[in-house]
């Protein structure tokens, strides 16, 4: 099958991104033909070639795709106006970027949590661009062999990995580290780009994450604290589901894409004892919460985020 994958930017490391290089990584394992699109090169796209996965490039003359996964409808428009031909299916990341807001006259969207194709289902409710029956989930694909662990967990805490953005997180969390006297290593990835990311995780005893990172995280084992704020967001709101133990966590924090907004938790709800913030104290409550047993998360994700069965679920959009 012949494949082209889509994303608005593939220069800097970001959940989108590396959800495109998944993808398209086991779709050329599978033996198919796959090209990729974007607007903006680098570090990502550098990855695809050498992955051996070909540009496409607009003013070429190849224009006829089986299946066209798009991300970020800039790149659906772009692919149009060039009179690209294939099956479209606008992939939707998230309810709130305007580059996540799906593209009319698609054959197929997908959300990947049930907050977004609930976005998607509403936002097109009354209009015929978009039929309930042309929606479909499929969630955040991870390649289980890249991302598996290396090294076991220690049972008490000891090394805290944060990718988290938001400075008030990562001040709260160090705080918190040095009260229970774990180490902690800070990755945010608007300062520092790491490409062997699970080489960090499988470093750490938890994660604190959002998304995708929280994904990987659970796939290598690790305890996942989820917690962080956004940039379109209020930046002092932090979102949180806690520390995800259980499957009914983990099926309320993925509803929303481990976002923060699937338990609708707040950060600062404790009463703190003296020489601690509410909010110190609250994080330091969450650390105590590591659990070595991760195997609710990890048979979790290898049900529902193993990039073998999604890049299954995407090919047979295109029958």
């Amino acid at each position: 099958m012949k494949s082209l994958i889509t994303n608005n930017h593939l220069h800097k490391i970001g959940g989108s991104e590396t959800a495109a290089y998944a993808l398209a990584v086991e779709l050329k394992r599978l033996g198919h033909s796959v090209k990729f699109f974007t607007f903006n090169h680098g570090i990502v796209s550098a990855k695809m070639q050498e992955s051996g996965i070909r540009r496409f490039w607009l003013g070429g003359n190849d224009l006829a795709f089986d299946l066209i996964l798009a991300s970020h409808n800039t790149t659906i428009k772009a692919l149009r106006a060039a009179n690209v031909t294939g099956v479209y299916v606008n992939i939707c990341h998230g309810t709130i970027p305007k580059l996540e807001q799906p593209e009319p006259g698609c054959n197929w969207y997908v959300g990947i949590s049930e907050e977004v194709t609930d976005h998607i289902t509403e936002k097109y409710e009354f209009s015929s661009a978009v039929h309930p029956s042309a929606i479909r989930l499929i969630r955040n694909g991870v390649d289980l062999e890249r991302f598996k662990s290396m090294r076991p967990i220690n049972p008490q805490l000891l090394r805290v990995l944060s990718l988290c953005h938001g400075e008030k997180v990562n001040k709260l969390l160090t705080v918190a580290c040095k009260s229970v006297a774990a180490e902690l290593r800070i990755v945010n990835k608007f300062k520092s780009q790491i490409w062997e990311i699970e080489r960090e995780i499988d470093w750490a005893d938890m994660v604190v994450s959002l998304g995708r990172g929280a994904i990987e995280a659970m796939a290598m084992g690790r305890s996942v604290l989820i917690a962080d704020s956004r940039t379109y967001m209020d930046k002092d709101i932090i979102l949180t589901d806690g520390v995800l133990w259980t499957k009914d966590e983990i099926v309320k924090s993925g509803k929303c894409n481990y976002s923060g907004r699937g338990m609708g938790w707040k950060i600062e709800r404790e009463a703190a004892p003296l020489g601690y913030t509410s909010a110190e104290y609250n994080m330091i409550q969450h650390l105590s919460m590591h659990n070595p047993d991760q195997s609710d998360p990890l048979d979790y994700i290898r049900e529902h985020h193993d990039i073998r069965k999604t890049a299954q679920q995407y090919l047979s959009l295109a029958k």
